[in-house]
């Protein structure tokens, strides 16, 4: 099982941010698929994407201060692809996403390194995209006034 996370401190109120928190924002801030359609089952929504012509379904779960989400069908590049994204306002706002994945193939060894930085560029897309919109909202100030540093937003080749 591998392991990609970002983590940002963010000059908004972390209210500001889960505001903008929804299964539809998430994959859309992602930047890399197409929604097609977005349902209720149980307690879960499920997204259905495509990407590069073959459909994917997510399934979100709300927890405290975001979202869980897992890849329930489609994209056989993974044996397994679960999701969080969290904002925590402890004495700052921060704002959190991971990723843990399984490659579905026998190439794992050498794919690993190759999915872990697309992983951490989606991550990276929807943190980004998130406080974007926020800023929006609030009207006010620059992006790179707005996300700060933090010790897990970049990518480390020695982990990637």
């Amino acid at each position: 099982m591998q392991t990609v996370d970002v983590s940002y401190t963010v000059d908004l109120p972390a209210e500001d941010l889960r505001a903008q928190l929804t299964p539809e924002a998430i994959i859309e801030c992602a930047d890399v698929y197409v929604i097609e359609s977005v349902e209720t089952v149980g307690e879960a929504v499920e997204v259905t994407t495509s990407f590069r012509n073959e459909e994917l379904v997510f399934s979100f779960r709300e927890i405290d201060d975001g979202y869980e989400y897992t890849m329930v069908a489609g994209e056989n590049l993974f044996a397994e692809r679960a999701s969080r994204i969290v904002v925590t306002d402890l004495e700052e706002t921060r704002i959190t996403a991971e990723t843990r994945f399984t490659l579905d193939t026998w190439l794992s060894v050498v794919l690993d390194r190759l999915a872990k930085r697309t992983v951490r560029k989606e991550l990276d897309n929807v943190v980004v995209h998130l406080v974007e919109r926020a800023m929006d909202d609030d009207g006010d100030g620059d992006l790179d006034d707005r996300l700060g540093s933090g010790p897990d937003d970049r990518i480390d080749d020695a982990e990637a």
